[in-house]
């Protein structure tokens, strides 16, 4: 099985991975187009042998609009992803931010 984060993945023998994500429409609290959801993922890789890896813990921020109207079919996407890396071959943690501006045809 593969899970992919936004910076992280895991796909490596002997590795664990769990996600739990939360999301929600906005369209509900009359926000429409708006959709917000947060994801947390731990991925466990073995220590020692030819798989050894760092272990990382990674939580995902993401905020999406769809436009309607003379804009529909564009939306726009900002996700923020909080890493938490240690273990084997540990490098510094760090924070990403990603904007995405689409245009569906």
């Amino acid at each position: 099985m593969l899970i992919s984060a936004q910076v992280e993945g895991a796909a490596e023998a002997d590795a664990q991975a769990w996600m739990w994500q939360l999301s929600y429409d906005c369209s509900e609290i009359g926000i429409n187009g708006l959709s917000a959801a947060i994801a947390y993922y731990t991925f466990d890789r073995p220590n020692s042998g030819s798989n050894a890896a760092s272990d990382t813990r990674e939580i995902d921020f993401d905020m999406k609009y769809k436009f309607s109207g003379k804009l529909d079919g564009w939306s726009i996407r900002a996700r923020y992803a909080i890493l938490d890396r240690e273990g084997v071959s540990s490098s510094e943690d760090l924070n990403d931010l990603r904007i995405y501006l689409s245009y569906t045809f």
